[in-house]
């Protein structure tokens, strides 16, 4: 009896102390369903929240979000231009106004029912908590499909154990907590404006100021896949923001941090990487049809890049 009395009021003081922004960018994904299973969460947590939704100028599922503002405590905001995915991210979280931030990208599925409050506890300190992501075990799309669901369940679904052996590295906006006042001290690099590697500048950011990151077992269900080719685009734009992220001296203490510019150091300082940049149009085909095909390898994406880092480096 003791013990329950005990955890009541411990759930009290938690609620009574927490306020909580939840803030979701989108973009061509039909967000409704998310926002709606959010917020029955936050209803049934007793808390002060509020769900803000800003959509980085869609061209679908605009009618369906903008249903999203007949929903209590909930509004969806339509930008007129693409901004991209770390100004997106700086907007919601001056637009916030409680003091706790979750940032879930829009693309995602609540997997379980005490989503929001395994995430109350730790409203009370300035920690980073990152829930982590997960796949149905069931998808077993088509052939287009299988590079970027085998990337996402060799690298992304990992668990809260293997994310805390490398926190900082592991650390990913897709599902997170945040102090308000943290966050606006950090705030994404807007000067990355395509795909790729806004996360992994924020988190290292987060270590240079020794800011604790805690990852917990609290996943939401990924969503949105890309096709093999649109993923190969994507992370062809990601390797190109990196290259422009390595040559930057604010961001030259991440170089060794990164397996991929490791690995390139390594080439350039053996004198290999002209000999990859060559090769780069034999390897280019042979990696893309394994990757385009039903069992893509890791290894041969991870070629993949380090080849095409070599050819636009110059």
């Amino acid at each position: 009896m003791k013990k329950q009395n005990y955890l009541l009021s411990l759930q009290t003081e938690i609620q009574k102390n927490t306020m909580l922004s939840i803030l979701i960018p989108t973009y061509n994904f039909n967000t409704f369903p998310l926002v709606k299973s959010l917020q029955k969460q936050a209803e049934e947590a007793l808390i002060p929240y509020e769900i803000i939704v800003i959509d980085d100028a869609s061209m679908e599922f605009t009618e369906i979000n903008e249903d999203i503002n007949s929903i209590p405590n909930c509004s969806y905001i339509m930008l007129k231009r693409n901004v991209g995915r770390a100004k997106i991210r700086n907007t919601l979280a001056k637009k916030a106004k409680y003091n706790y931030l979750l940032f879930i990208d829009g693309d995602a599925e609540v997997a379980s029912n005490n989503f929001i409050n395994r995430y109350l506890p730790f409203c009370k300190e300035n920690v980073v908590v990152c829930g982590g992501c997960q796949y149905h075990p069931e998808d077993a799309r088509e052939k287009d499909y299988q590079l970027r669901l085998a990337y996402g369940k060799k690298r992304e679904a990992l668990s809260a154990q293997s994310r805390s052996i490398n926190p900082y590295k592991s650390f990913s906006s897709f599902n997170f907590l945040i102090l308000k006042e943290t966050f606006l001290e950090i705030l994404f690099d807007e000067s990355i404006v395509k795909y790729g590697h806004e996360d992994t500048l924020f988190g290292f950011e987060l270590k240079q100021r020794r800011i604790p990151i805690c990852h917990i077992q609290n996943p939401l269900i990924h969503l949105g896949i890309e096709t093999s080719s649109v993923f190969m685009q994507k992370t062809k734009e990601s390797i190109q923001n990196l290259l422009l992220i390595s040559k930057k001296p604010e961001y030259q203490h991440i170089v060794q941090e990164i397996s991929l510019l490791r690995a390139y150091t390594i080439l350039k300082k053996l004198n290999l990487h002209k000999l990859f940049k060559r090769m780069y149009k034999h390897i280019h085909p042979l990696v893309s049809r394994n990757l385009g095909g039903f069992r893509p390898s890791m290894f041969c994406f991870d070629l993949f890049k380090l080849a095409y880092l070599c050819k636009i480096d110059k």
